[in-house]
């Protein structure tokens, strides 16, 4: 799926994995920040800033 998003969106296979990574993570264990950018609260890089310090995590944690 990255090499196709890479493809059309004109990024590197590395970019592209990295913006796979983080929708499957908002969707997942990164409700609250998802939320946050559908609020306009922060932007995307904001949220993977957020990915990126609680990558190494539990999954389980609430907001």
């Amino acid at each position: 799926m990255a090499g196709e998003i890479a493809l059309l969106s004109n990024l590197t296979q590395a970019a592209a994995e990295r913006k796979v990574a983080l929708a499957v993570a908002l969707t997942s264990y990164l409700p609250c920040t998802l939320a946050a950018m559908e609020a306009g609260l922060i932007n995307e890089y904001a949220a993977s800033r957020v990915f990126e310090a609680t990558a190494c995590a539990s999954e389980g944690g609430g907001c």
